[in-house]
């Protein structure tokens, strides 16, 4: 191959146009395929580590992905020769999968899999482990259908194998079959397999599928049974059982399972495991009086909670659940439809901690819909955005293990509304409609709002992952990423061959590292914006999250708090700075101090550091307008 190919394809994988690579190196014939590995591997610089970052990995995964897709085996080779290739294309690809899975990209790790199992004959162990990691690609990208699909063709190869049985089971669950996952799950236990994960997924089953705290209780008891109590459990499952313990006990509000957190209490499991059962104790005596609406009593417990001097979930559940009384009791008493427009002001005032932002949003929007219904019938004020709103609730529960009661009435409203325009529009006295439709609105208020069902969405809150905490560690794997593989405009920046580092540079890499690990859209507008140096990520799994990239030193750099701030719609409340130091020296004191600075809206006492990977990532929040945001900062060090 001429050498400005060459040389035009090598850029293209060093600065991250992974897109843009993979069309142009389609367009090659065999041979130049092969040259082109040989020369990109004999010009790499330290050929040790070829495969250990993602320009060996993509160079790789793609070579052989064309030749086993395009199916361009030369004919110059004999039956010996040919199948000696053939092990080498597969163990090539089988190399880029586990390696693009290890790193996190996951549709990469997905296209050379399936690459594998279609276009190769394997036997059935080397198929299944395919499978199964493209069932992982697809739980990884919150693709639930996918992943249940993979499932099932591992239970179509071996339905005898009782850890298959538990992934399917474990699939079917996140796709809400929960009385299928059971039965699979029972196979597991009468073929023997009494396993940690079989019973922690029936407890799941029991509190999502069946909202049974007892019988989850019991699978706690099995565990507990088989390990020894719980002490013959490696680490992480220790801590999975010993959280289920207090969360189902806690979350359940049952007074009889109460007793079991007195016996644990005392337990020496943790440092911290008596305060924590006793938060829990608590939690349980607070719910169990929300369970029954006695709602003054609740929040007393839960004002209990939020005195202890202490960080994480429970805390922060308590302070919501207080918010959740707040809110249930003054429903409870409403008089008149004016009531409800109070109430709703009141919702929109509320502030949450991030954790419990999507759960608000649900209650704001139940609130929102009976405001907007009520104008609707007192002066004919049209409803904006009714289906969005309807199809946003169907999204948030397909993604979620279980739902809420808030959800259910506002799907009930949602018909109602919807009935209300449609007899109104083929009737002449609207005036009678009206009346009907204020009738019917008052009974679905005064409907009992049966709070239990929230107690297994609360266990799902208890569990879910933090997607802010997810995006900071891809934009950790990203810095790491680009520090060990320099994209060519740093490695010329610091030889001089240039003056000019630009922010919209380092904001193409990480959209396109990101690109390779989450279902993430993005306009083409929104990457050729004049004057713009932010980045909006799309995607079902997270909805929309706004990056700011700077340098220090440049242009309005002192400015990229309030900028991002700016950037930041109502319906947003996080957003990301990328900020590259060129300087030879830490900048991390002089950043720290400016975004403390008046003008920033910084809210005292917000700042802190969380070590993640060895890194410090900055936290810092700020109110300039209305709206409290939370700011992510990374600092990206050139030298």
């Amino acid at each position: 191959m001429n050498e400005e190919k060459y040389i035009k394809l090598k850029q293209l994988l060093i600065d991250g146009k992974y897109n843009l690579f993979e069309n142009d190196l389609s367009k090659l014939e065999f041979d130049e395929l092969i040259e082109f590995s040989h020369c990109a591997y004999e010009n790499y610089d330290n050929k040790k580590d070829f495969l250990e970052n993602y320009y060996g990995i993509k160079l790789l995964g793609e070579i052989t992905y064309l030749i086993t897709t395009k199916k361009l085996i030369t004919i110059n080779l004999g039956k010996s020769e040919l199948n000696k290739f053939r092990e080498l294309i597969f163990r090539g690809l089988a190399s880029a999968t586990e390696k693009s899975f290890q790193l996190g990209y996951y549709n990469d790790a997905e296209k050379y899999a399936l690459s594998i199992i279609n276009f190769h004959e394997i036997d059935n162990d080397i198929y299944l482990s395919f499978l199964s990691t493209l069932a992982h690609c697809a739980h990884y990208q919150n693709d639930v259908i996918k992943e249940l699909s993979y499932c099932q063709k591992m239970l179509d190869i071996n339905s005898k194998d009782p850890r298959i049985l538990v992934n399917y089971s474990y699939a079917l669950m996140r796709n809400k079959k929960y009385t299928e996952a059971k039965i699979e799950l029972e196979k597991c236990l009468k073929l023997g397999y009494k396993d940690f994960f079989v019973y922690n997924q029936l407890l799941n089953v029991c509190v999502y599928g069946d909202k049974d705290f007892n019988k989850a209780f019991s699978y706690i008891e099995n565990i507990f049974e088989i390990s020894n109590g719980g002490m013959d459990l490696n680490d992480r499952n220790k801590s999975i059982i010993f959280n289920n313990l207090l969360a189902v006990v806690g979350l359940s509000g049952d007074e009889n399972l109460l007793t079991h957190i007195y016996d644990f209490k005392h337990k020496t499991i943790s440092l911290d495991w008596y305060e924590l059962a006793e938060i829990y104790e608590f939690m349980n005596q607070g719910i169990f009086e929300l369970n029954n609406t006695n709602y003054i009593q609740a929040q007393k417990y839960f004002l209990q909670i939020e005195q202890k001097n202490r960080e994480g979930k429970a805390i922060q559940l308590a302070q919501f659940l207080n918010k959740i009384c707040i809110i249930l009791k003054e429903y409870t008493t409403i008089k008149k439809l004016d009531d409800i427009k109070t109430l709703f002001k009141y919702i929109k005032t509320i502030e949450v901690e991030e954790f419990f932002k999507e759960y608000k949003e649900v209650i704001e929007n139940y609130f929102y819909l009976l405001n907007a219904f009520i104008l609707l019938l007192e002066d004919n004020v049209q409803i904006d955005e009714l289906d969005i709103r309807k199809n946003k609730l169907q999204e948030f529960n397909r993604l979620n293990l279980t739902t809420s009661e808030f959800i259910h009435k506002s799907f009930q409203l949602i018909k109602l509304i919807e009935n209300y325009i449609n007899d109104s529009q083929n009737s002449i006295l609207k005036d009678n409609i009206k009346n009907e439709y204020e009738i019917k609105l008052k009974k679905l208020i005064d409907l009992s709002f049966d709070i239990k069902n929230e107690t297994s969405f609360l266990y799902s809150l208890n569990s879910k992952e933090d997607i802010n905490l997810l995006l900071c560690n891809l934009t950790l794997k990203t810095i790491e990423l680009m520090q060990k593989n320099e994209p060519t405009f740093v490695k010329e920046y610091k030889l001089k061959k240039t003056t000019q580092l630009l922010e919209a540079d380092f904001r193409n890499i990480v959209y396109y590292n990101f690109g390779l690990s989450l279902d993430i859209t993005i306009s083409a507008e929104a990457l050729s914006r004049v004057g713009r140096t932010d980045l909006q990520l799309e995607s079902k799994k997270f909805g929309t999250k706004t990056f700011e990239f700077k340098i220090w030193g440049s242009n309005d750099y002192k400015n990229v708090v309030k900028q991002i701030y700016e950037y930041l719609t109502d319906f947003e409340d996080v957003g990301f700075i990328f900020m590259v130091n060129k300087n030879k020296k830490t900048i991390d004191d002089e950043y720290i101090e400016n975004l403390k600075s008046n003008d920033m809206g910084y809210i005292s006492n917000s700042f802190e550091k969380k070590e993640m990977n060895n890194y410090n990532i900055l936290i810092s929040k700020h109110k300039i307008h209305v709206k409290e945001k939370t700011i992510y900062h990374f600092i990206y060090n050139l030298y």
